[in-house]
């Protein structure tokens, strides 16, 4: 997982005043995982 993509999702959220729920951080967190296992 890349640090600094989550960082920048982060930003994001604040920018936005986006609150992201646990279950909203879960979704990104798999999405990202499924993409980096693609990637391989």
């Amino acid at each position: 997982m890349d640090a600094r993509k989550f960082l920048k999702f982060m930003e994001y959220c604040k920018k936005e005043n986006i609150e992201p729920t646990a279950e909203e951080l879960k979704a990104w967190w798999s999405l990202e995982k499924l993409r980096m296992a693609l990637q391989e």
